[in-house]
């Protein structure tokens, strides 16, 4: 299309159905102001006498979404199919599809959701490098100005000749008016990059190192200019300079948005004007949430440098505010450490600092005052005598000086210090400082839990136990169990990183045996006391597990240690006693045995994971290279911060997997495949002894050398999966069989509650369950528990 009657003729009917069109040439508009340009008519006649601009473009406004599948590879076909398939089968952004050079199309929709850019990471194909060019998925939804070429030549080579031009697969925006195109979410966009991303993966693409995915929102904008006029709420129209001056004298107001968005905005009530704590004009335009700032005092790089250093800088001296110089009196120095120190009247080292992260900064008020003494006051007397006030003992004699019950880590309270019950403690725990992530990149961290959790389910809820843990660091949630087939899966690696994310202080390495509480030092527990990760490494139990009742010993000792909520707990410190504290720890088992922990069926505290295989030395320096690089956690940390937890309850059951189905199999004794086949063989009502006589018979048939003792295990294991019939009043239901007063059960809690069955209907089921109390040989061999009534 070269005519320009044509060319206009294009253009009013792109207005006419809603869009924005504005000349290009080739793909790129050189219309001065053209994000704001005003468009109607007028303009585009007044367009037809310019030169060298035969494409026409589209402003990405007023709702219009462009989805740019910018991949010039013959997959591309395979990538939109899988974007596609996360939608509805009623929606299809691919209606109107426009084709620019080579291999790349986008997709013109709508989108209720006003922002800037949605974009998956750059991508290499396979064997490329970035020389060869890169590919991505971009989607813009107006939140910033954005024009896309649409019509005539996409290519002019330097003689005036078009190499390439748009072409659109079937219809246009010249056929369907805008708001007759489908509206996609963010969301629904989202999950469209999201299959992008893994399509690409799957094809062998490997991501740019440097490159993030994710959304593009700004906030402040400084692009407020003199030529820029405001048509005010009250009716006036002014320009920049004198609405600064009306500013400044304490005028507020609203305006259109004419002067960003052309002649189109009238809402004057849409800007709202106002002045910044500098005493600059902001306008804050509420469609984009963006706020405007006059171009004139756009600040440096160095500005938010600046500004992150000095926060550090108050953070430093605030932690410092007892270092007493040359210069300070003893009372100077009395008030410096009134709000630097804690006194702890029954603590072996009284005085400790409160900005302290350990008991190991703490000192004796002996010491402490020895320590003072170069600050001392010196009073001269009468006859020439010298008293001196050291600034401690001012400080000791001060009523508001603080006064702490001890040390505690807690996340979750007031820093430095903190009331609980009435007591006052001070709180070592310190977030961690990873800096800004200016130059750094997630991708080692992502694809190191790649590696870690291959399988993408449980991959996924990993992401999200971390990322809670992240954002909650004193709820400990369920342990996580990882099991690998061979050493060099990178659990290490993993350990250090968390170290190097949540800091080294509160992670701490355990030995199993320690753990489990399988040996006499396992006592002292005070390595969990101020821990947010415990590493347990390559443990396997079960040569330190080969009876039932140890087995059974160490899950319940287990179960004191996994605890999911914060809680309460008793920490024994060698040679010091014990203290309580609330508990904030979360479990890591590594181990490369299937069987390593018996877990039981049901159990709520623990998920258990697969690792990935053995990886070569060039994937581990990759890995490490990346630890290296302080703003690389720093970004990583973001990723976290940006994970959706909306599913996640670290209360709930942990996630099931046949890693940890196979685990609580593994750890089955004899007598619990005993007792889970006999009582899948109580229908109804039934007596425990009727599951004991079933076992025995069992016994003797297989061969399972039962333990000494098993008939009290099987019999307390058995009131732990059924409940004992009780009447309305909550008593236990007894009735005689075959002279005997028993108590019925059954592993229907609804059906034993409250139990509305009359005693002869239970009886009978008991009866129908089996032969009861010792009719057959292996059963003869069982000690009736329950006294004989006698008849009448």
């Amino acid at each position: 299309m070269t005519d320009k009657n044509e060319i206009s003729k294009l253009r009013s009917q792109l207005l006419a159905n809603g869009f924005s069109p504005i000349p290009n040439h080739d793909k790129r508009c050189f219309l001065s102001g053209w994000p704001k340009v005003a468009i109607d008519d007028a303009a585009i006649k007044k367009w037809s006498r310019m030169r060298d601009t035969k494409a026409t473009g589209l402003r990405v406004e007023h709702g219009l979404c462009v989805i740019d599948i910018d991949i010039d590879h013959r997959i591309i076909e395979d990538i939109a199919e899988a974007m596609l398939a996360t939608l509805p089968d009623d929606l299809r952004p691919e209606r109107l599809e426009r084709h620019g050079k080579g291999y790349k199309f986008a997709w013109y929709c709508r989108t209720d959701d006003l922002f800037a850019r949605l974009h998956t990471r750059s991508w290499l194909a396979p064997g490329d490098t970035e020389d060869d060019g890169t590919h991505l998925v971009e989607i813009f939804g107006g939140g910033s100005p954005r024009q896309f070429g649409s019509f005539g030549p996409h290519t002019v080579d330097d003689e005036g000749n078009t190499k390439v031009s748009y072409g659109w697969a079937d219809e246009s925006p010249e056929d369907i008016p805008l708001n007759a195109l489908d509206v996609l979410t963010k969301g629904q966009l989202f999950a469209m990059l999201d299959a992008a991303e893994a399509e690409l993966k799957v094809q062998g693409f490997e991501p740019v190192k440097r490159t993030k995915r994710g959304e593009s929102t700004p906030s402040r904008e400084y692009d407020l200019t003199e030529d820029m006029l405001f048509d005010l709420l009250d009716g006036r129209t002014v320009g920049l300079p004198v609405l600064q001056d009306m500013v400044k004298n304490g005028y507020t107001g609203n305006c259109s948005a004419s002067w960003l968005d052309g002649a189109i905005a009238k809402n004057r009530h849409r800007c709202l004007i106002s002045k910044s704590g500098s005493g600059h004009i902001t306008i804050w335009e509420s469609a984009a949430g963006v706020t405007h700032m006059p171009a004139a005092i756009k600040p440096t790089d160095f500005t938010e440098r600046v500004d992150r250093i000095a926060e550090k800088i108050r953070e430093i001296q605030d932690q410092r505010r007892a270092q007493l110089t040359d210069q300070d009196d003893h009372l100077t120095g009395a008030a410096k450490l009134l709000v630097s120190y804690a006194f702890m009247p029954t603590a072996r080292a009284q005085v400790v600092p409160l900005w302290s992260v350990s008991d190991d900064e703490a000192t004796t008020v002996v010491n402490f005052r020895l320590q003072m003494m170069p600050y001392c006051g010196i009073e001269v007397g009468p006859r020439g005598g010298e008293k001196k006030t050291n600034p401690v003992d001012v400080w000791l004699s001060n009523p508001n000086r603080i006064v702490a019950a001890g040390q505690r880590m807690r996340p979750d309270r007031e820093r430095p210090v903190f009331e609980e019950h009435g007591r006052v403690w001070l709180n070592t725990y310190r977030p961690p400082n990873l800096g800004a992530a200016d130059g750094g990149d997630a991708d080692g961290g992502i694809t190191l839990i790649e590696q870690l959790v291959p399988d993408a389910r449980e991959r996924a809820w990993f992401r999200q136990w971390l990322a809670y843990k992240w954002k909650h660091p004193h709820v400990p949630g369920p342990a996580v169990i990882m099991v690998a087939r061979d050493m060099g899966t990178g659990r290490g690696t993993f350990a250090y990183f968390l170290k190097l994310l949540f800091g080294n202080r509160y992670v701490v390495n355990v030995p199993f045996k320690i753990f489990a509480g399988l040996n006499t030092q396992s006592q002292f527990t005070e390595w969990g006391l101020n821990a947010l990760f415990a590493i347990v490494n390559e443990s396997s139990a079960t040569g330190d597990m080969s009876t039932y009742k140890t087995k059974h010993a160490v899950y319940e000792h287990l179960k004191e240690m996994v605890e999911p909520r914060p809680t309460e707990r008793n920490y024994v410190i060698k040679g010091e006693g014990s203290v309580n504290a609330v508990s904030s720890m979360t479990s890591m088992v590594m181990t490369n045995h299937s069987d390593a922990i018996p877990l039981p069926e049901g159990d709520r505290r623990f998920a258990v994971l697969t690792n990935g295989c053995v990886r070569d030395p060039e994937f581990w320096n990759y890995i490490n290279e990346w630890l290296g690089k302080k703003a690389n956690i720093a970004a990583f940390s973001q990723w976290l911060e940006a994970t959706d937890l909306a599913s996640y309850d670290p209360y709930a059951v942990p996630l099931s997997t046949v890693a940890k189905e196979e685990m609580s199999e593994l750890n089955k004794s004899p007598l619990d495949r005993l007792l889970h086949d006999a009582m899948a063989e109580m229908d109804g009502y039934f007596v425990p002894e009727q599951v004991l006589h079933k076992m025995a018979e069992a016994e003797m048939r297989t061969k399972s050398n039962l333990p000494h003792g098993w008939r009290n295990i099987a019999t307390k294991e058995i009131s732990q999966v059924a409940y004992a019939c009780r009447n309305n009043s909550g008593r236990k239901i007894e009735t005689q069989i075959n002279g005997r007063r028993c108590n019925p059960m059954h592993t229907d809690r609804k059906m034993a509650e409250k139990c509305i069955v009359r005693t002869e209907a239970i009886r009978s089921e008991v009866i129908k369950n089996g032969d009861v109390f010792g009719l057959t040989p292996a059963a003869s061999k069982i000690k009736p528990r329950l006294k004989i009534v006698k008849k009448d």
